[in-house]
C-alpha cells in the first residue's frame, strides 16, 4: 500500500507541472488582447503597450510562465489584471463555496447512484430496473444546467420549499447554508448519480453472476449477508473510479451552477476572466483545481488498491 502511495505522489508534481504548462500555452495560442480589454475601445496604441509592459505582456512567454510558476512555487498566485486584487486571496474566499457545492453533489450522486444501481441488479429485467434504466437515461439526455433551472423555477419559486438561489455562510446559520445548498447540489449530482448507478449495476450483475457468490449460495447465505460480503465489495473498484472521474466533470458543472443559483464560488471570479484574458486569475483556478482532482484520483487509487489487492501486488 505504501509503494502504492509512494508512486502516486511522485506523479503529481510532473502532472500538475504538465497541466499548468499546457494551460499557460492554450491561453497564449487563444490569442485576445488583454490590456485592450481592461482600457476600453478608446485606448490607444501608446496606452495599450504601457499596459502591456506594465503587466509584463510584452515579454517572451517562456520569460512569463517561469516568472508565474516562481512566484506560485513561493505560495504567491499573483493580482488580478482586471482589480489588482489577490488571486490567492480571492480564491481561498470563493473556493470554499464550490468546494461544499461539488462536495454536496457527488454525495447526492453516490448515494443515489450506489442505490438505484444495486436495486437495478437485484431483478435484472424487472419492473424496477427498467424503471432506473429510464431514468437514469433520461437524466443524462437532460442539461445540468436545465435541471437547475427547473428545480429553481419549481420548488423554489412556484413551492417555496427551499431558495431558489443566493447563499448563507455556516457561519450565520448552518441551517440557512444546508437549505441553499440542497437544489443545487440535486442539479449537480444529477448525470453523475445516473453513471454511477449504471456501472454499479453493472458491476452487480457480474459479481452475482461468478463462481465465488454461487459457491457462497451453496453454502446457505443469501440476502443482505451475501450481498455485503461477497458482491458489494468487489464493485466498489470500478465505481470508485467513476466516481473520481466525476469530480473533475462536477467542479467544471459548479460554476454553471453557481450562475443559476447566484452563489459566491470561483465561477463568479473565472467566467469574467475567461472573457478578459486575466491569466493570474485563470492559472489559479487551474492549479487549485488540478490539484483537488490530482488527490482525489490519488484517494481512488488507495480505494481501489484495497478492493482489488492484485493492485498493490
Amino acid at each position: 500500500m505504501y509503494k502504492v502511495v509512494l508512486d502516486r505522489l511522485l506523479w503529481l508534481v510532473p502532472m500538475l507541472f504538465l497541466v499548468t504548462l499546457v494551460t499557460f500555452l492554450m491561453l497564449a495560442l487563444a490569442g485576445g488582447d488583454t490590456a485592450a480589454s481592461i482600457l476600453g475601445d478608446a485606448a490607444t496604441p501608446q496606452a495599450i503597450a504601457a499596459k502591456e509592459s506594465e503587466l509584463g505582456l510584452d515579454q517572451s512567454l517562456f520569460t512569463q510562465y517561469t516568472h508565474w510558476l516562481g512566484a506560485v512555487l513561493t505560495g504567491d498566485f499573483g493580482q488580478s489584471f482586471i482589480d489588482n486584487s489577490s488571486v490567492g486571496t480571492s480564491l481561498a474566499k470563493r473556493f470554499p463555496v464550490t468546494l461544499a457545492l461539488t462536495v454536496g453533489g457527488l454525495l447526492v450522486a453516490t448515494v443515489f447512484g450506489v442505490t438505484g444501481g444495486v436495486l437495478a441488479a437485484l431483478r435484472p429485467g424487472g419492473f424496477l430496473d427498467r424503471t432506473i434504466t429510464v431514468l437514469t437515461s433520461v437524466t443524462l439526455a437532460l442539461p445540468g444546467f436545465w435541471i437547475g433551472m427547473l428545480l429553481s423555477l419549481w420548488i423554489g419559486v412556484r413551492l417555496g420549499w427551499l431558495p431558489a438561489g443566493g447563499y448563507v455562510p455556516p457561519s450565520e446559520s448552518v441551517l440557512g447554508w444546508l437549505q441553499c445548498l440542497i437544489l443545487p447540489c440535486l442539479a449537480l449530482g444529477a448525470a453523475a448519480a445516473s453513471s454511477i448507478a449504471r456501472q454499479m449495476r453493472a458491476a452487480m450483475i457480474t459479481s452475482l453472476e461468478s463462481d465465488y457468490v454461487r459457491l457462497a449460495r451453496a453454502k446457505g447465505m443469501h440476502g443482505v449477508t451475501l450481498i455485503r460480503r461477497h458482491v458489494l465489495r468487489n464493485c466498489w473498484g470500478p465505481v470508485a473510479t467513476i466516481i473520481g472521474f466525476q469530480v473533475a466533470t462536477m467542479l467544471g458543472g459548479a460554476i454553471v451552477i453557481e450562475a443559476i443559483f447566484v452563489m459566491p464560488g470561483i465561477g463568479g471570479m473565472v467566467v469574467p476572466a475567461v472573457h478578459t484574458g486575466d491569466y493570474p486569475v485563470i492559472m489559479g483556478t487551474v492549479v487549485l483545481v488540478a490539484v483537488v482532482v490530482l488527490l482525489v484520483n490519488l484517494l481512488v487509487d488507495l480505494v481501489y488498491s484495497y478492493a482489488d489487492p492484485r493492485v498493490r501486488a
